[in-house]
């Protein structure tokens, strides 16, 4: 079913309909893919909410953070670098968007 869920939820990314790829996305608990869904819809709140989804470490910390400090949010991308223990990138984002 994942596998199902995941190329309708390509088939809608590809027609550029990102509210039915994040759903579909969302229901093959394909997070990669449901986070690049929420950026292309500009959901922010969806997004902050990946951050309490994802594991500490996980390498989609790091692509959230750089999604976040694109759109000039410094907290949301803070908190997700903090989280996958990268401080250093945390404070250079601080220094970047302030």
């Amino acid at each position: 079913m994942k596998k199902a869920y995941r190329n309708l939820g390509d088939y809608s990314a590809e027609r550029q309909k990102w509210q039915k790829a994040a759903k579909y996305y969302g229901l093959a608990q394909d997070n990669d893919n449901l986070i690049e869904s929420y950026y292309k819809m500009e959901d922010t709140q969806n997004m902050e909410k990946m951050i309490t989804i994802l594991p500490e470490n996980s390498p989609l910390l790091d692509k959230l953070a750089e999604k976040f400090s694109s759109l000039g949010l410094c907290e949301a991308a803070v908190e997700c670098y903090v989280k996958s223990g990268d401080v250093k990138k945390a404070i250079d984002c601080c220094v970047l968007l302030n």
